[in-house]
C-alpha cells in the first residue's frame, strides 16, 4: 500500500506546544519530515490523537504547523498535518524541493523509477518532486487514493454485517460480535480521518463522501434506534432529549443487528462521557443546593431535566427556585411530565425560549432577573466562538454576587470524531481543543482565578465552575 507521503530526512531542532487548557511546551528534533506531518525524536508526555503546533525554521523562515500526534513508538513521535495552509504546504514543498531529492526510487513505495519518469509504475503515484504542478497532482492523487481505500473499507463493513447477521442467527456470542464490529468500524473511521485531513473536515467533498456511505450502509443502520435517529434526527435537531434520556438508560432498543449497532453506540467514548457528564453536573448542583438558601437557579438547554428529578429531595429542603428553558415543546412536555411524580413540580417553571437570544445581559435580566446558579450542559457545543463568548459573559454578569455558573464542553483531544461524523449525522457539535475552550472563557472577560476546571470521569467533558 503506498504511504501517500514524500519523507526526507532531516536534523533541525522544533518546538511543541500542547492545546491542552495547560499549554505544554517541549524542545525535540525533528527526524524525518513530509508533505503530510513530521517525525519528531524525543519523548512527549502527551497521548496519541492529541493535536499540538509544531514550530520548525525551514530556509530561513519559522512555520507554525497544526497537527495530531498520529503514532508514538521506539521514542519517537509521528505528527500528522491538520489543516494545513496553502502557504505552509508550498513553504514545505519548496523545502523538500530544496534537498534535491532522489528519485532512483519511489517516495511512496520505495519501487524503481528510471530517469525521466513522472509516475511510478507500481503505486501510480507522482514522483518528480521538481514538477512545477508537483503539489495539485499529488494532492488530486493522495485524495484519488484514499476515496478508493473508503470504498474498499465500506464493502468490508458491509460484508462483517452480513457476517454478524449470520452469526446472529447461529446464536453466536454477542460480545464477541461486539468487538469484531468494534475492529472493522475502527478501520472505517482510519481511513475517513485520512480523507478529512487531506482535504478538510468540513468540505463539500466530505459531506458527499459522508453521504454515499452512510447511503451503502443504512440497510445495517436502519435497524438500529440509535444508527437510525441519529442519522434522521425525527425532532429536526441533532442530540435532541430523546437520544441523551436513551443514552442515560443504556439499554439497547433494538433487535438483531441492530440490537449490536446499539451495544456499539452505547460504548463509544461520547456516550460514556454523556452519562458521566450527567452524574458530575448532578454532584455540582447538590453542592450548590446544599450551601444555599432559596437559591434561584437557570438551566439553559434544559433538554429531559434528569439531573432535577435526581435532585428533588436536595430541591426540596433547599428551597430553589428553578427555571428551565428549552426552545423544544416536547423536551419541556417530558421534563414536566417527569417532575410531576415528586413534589417539587411547584418550585419549577418550563419555559420555551431561544437560548441564542441570550447575548444580552438586560435582556437576560429583564426575562429572568438574577440568578444564583446558572447551568448548561452539551448546548455550548453548538455554538461558534464569536456568540459563545458573548453569551457566557452575558450569563456571568447575571448572577448575584457568589453565584456560580456551570458550563461544559467536550475536549477533542479526548475522542475521535469519525464515528459520529461518518456512521452517521451528528457532526453539529464543534471541536475544541482544552487551549480553545480555555480562550473563550477569557475572551469572555472571566478572570483567571475565579473559575476551577472539573472533568467527568472518562476526562472527554470538561466542566468550568465559574464564580462571581
Amino acid at each position: 500500500m503506498a504511504r501517500l507521503d514524500v519523507r526526507h530526512e532531516v536534523n533541525i531542532p522544533v518546538v511543541v506546544n500542547s492545546s491542552e487548557s495547560e499549554v505544554r511546551r517541549f524542545d525535540i528534533t525533528a527526524k524525518n519530515l513530509d508533505l503530510i506531518g513530521i517525525t519528531l525524536q524525543g519523548s512527549v508526555p502527551l497521548a496519541e490523537d492529541s493535536f499540538v503546533k509544531v514550530k520548525v525554521k525551514l530556509l530561513d523562515e519559522v512555520v507554525e504547523l497544526k497537527g495530531r500526534i498520529a503514532r508514538k513508538e521506539n521514542g519517537s513521535l509521528y505528527v500528522k498535518f491538520v489543516d494545513l495552509d496553502d502557504r505552509s504546504r508550498a513553504h514545505l514543498w519548496k523545502f523538500i524541493r530544496s534537498e534535491q531529492i532522489s528519485i532512483d526510487r519511489c517516495p511512496f513505495c520505495d519501487g524503481e523509477v528510471f530517469p525521466g519518469q513522472e509516475v511510478c509504475g507500481e503505486c501510480g503515484m507522482y514522483v518528480d518532486v521538481h514538477k512545477e504542478r508537483f503539489i495539485e497532482e499529488f494532492e488530486a492523487k493522495r485524495v484519488s487514493v484514499l476515496v478508493g481505500r473508503i470504498d474498499e473499507v465500506t464493502e468490508e463493513f458491509n460484508r462483517a454485517m452480513e457476517d454478524a447477521e449470520l452469526r446472529l442467527y447461529k446464536k453466536e456470542d454477542e460480545l464477541e460480535l461486539l468487538k469484531d464490529l468494534r475492529s472493522v468500524i475502527k478501520r472505517v473511521c482510519d481511513i475517513c480521518r485520512d480523507l478529512e485531513e487531506a482535504v478538510g473536515l468540513r468540505s463539500d467533498f466530505v459531506k458527499n463522501r459522508r453521504r454515499v456511505f452512510q447511503e451503502r450502509t443504512d440497510r445495517f443502520f436502519s435497524k438500529s434506534y440509535f444508527g437510525s435517529h441519529a442519522r434522521v434526527w425525527p425532532k429536526g435537531y441533532p442530540g435532541d432529549y430523546e437520544i441523551l434520556e436513551n443514552t442515560y438508560r443504556n439499554i439497547p432498543l433494538s433487535t438483531g443487528i441492530g440490537y449490536i449497532l446499539d451495544m456499539y453506540y452505547l460504548s463509544t467514548t461520547l456516550a460514556n462521557a454523556v452519562r458521566g457528564r450527567l452524574a458530575t453536573l448532578r454532584e455540582l448542583l447538590r453542592l450548590e443546593l446544599e450551601s444555599r438558601r432559596e437559591p434561584r437557579v437557570l438551566d439553559i438547554a434544559c433538554g429531559s431535566s434528569r439531573e432535577l428529578f435526581e435532585l428533588a429531595p436536595e430541591i426540596g429542603k433547599s428551597g430553589a427556585r428553578i427555571t428551565c428553558i428549552d426552545f423544544d415543546s416536547e423536551a419541556l412536555d417530558y421534563s414536566l411530565g417527569r417532575l410531576s411524580y415528586t413534589n417539587v413540580v411547584d418550585q419549577i417553571d418550563f419555559r420555551k425560549y431561544n437560548a441564542l437570544k441570550m447575548i444580552s445581559h438586560s435582556r437576560n435580566l429583564s426575562e429572568f432577573g438574577s440568578q444564583d446558579v446558572i447551568y448548561s450542559t452539551g448546548l455550548f457545543d453548538y455554538l461558534g466562538n464569536d456568540i459563545l463568548v458573548k453569551m457566557i459573559n452575558a450569563l456571568y454578569n447575571l448572577l448575584n454576587p457568589g453565584g456560580k455558573l456551570i458550563v461544559s464542553f467536550k475536549d477533542c483531544n479526548r475522542y475521535r470524531t469519525q464515528v459520529y461524523h461518518w456512521l452517521v449525522n451528528w457532526d453539529g457539535f464543534l471541536q475544541r481543543t482544552g487551549e480553545e475552550i480555555h480562550r473563550v472563557i477569557r475572551q469572555a472577560g472571566i478572570p483567571q482565578d475565579s473559575f476551577s476546571i472539573v472533568r467527568e470521569s472518562t476526562g472527554v467533558i470538561v466542566f468550568y465552575v465559574i464564580s462571581k
